[in-house]
């Protein structure tokens, strides 16, 4: 997500359209993430089905849905090596 900010032109008022996959995905990685150890961290899951689409949304409320989303991961982010420990291996 950060790449895809950075690359993009600051001006262009829809860079950020594709929040509703992001959200998807985020969706996804945090229920992935969470049979391998339970969050307890205040990471949002987002229900699509009262998300409009990029065609029914004003492009600052585009860009609110992506930065929550990018906020949500680096809060997973930085709370998982704190709680996640390598497993060691069976000999």
């Amino acid at each position: 997500m950060d790449a895809a900010v950075r690359s993009t032109d600051p001006k262009d008022v829809w860079r950020f359209a594709s929040y509703k996959q992001f959200m998807r995905k985020s969706n996804e990685v945090v229920e992935m993430t969470g049979k391998i150890e339970p969050i307890e961290a205040p990471v949002d899951r987002y229900n699509l089905d009262n998300v409009r689409d990029s065609t029914g949304t004003l492009a600052i409320i585009q860009q609110e849905y992506f930065e929550a989303v990018r906020a949500n991961l680096h809060i997973l982010r930085a709370y998982l090596p704190n709680k996640v420990h390598p497993k060691p291996n069976a000999p």
